[in-house]
């Protein structure tokens, strides 16, 4: 993608057991010494 553009990142979690759960995504790009850092949170039943 050049600078200004949008895209979509996909992400997926597949649980061992039902319950709350809390994870974080690191996604690395071609800045350097840059990530962004996604969280999400939700529960499997």
């Amino acid at each position: 993608m050049q600078p200004g553009e949008s895209g979509t990142v996909t992400v997926s979690y597949e649980a061992e057991q039902p319950g709350d759960f809390y994870r974080t995504v690191e996604i690395y790009g071609n800045i350097p010494n840059n990530s962004l850092m996604v969280s999400f949170i939700g529960t499997v039943k």
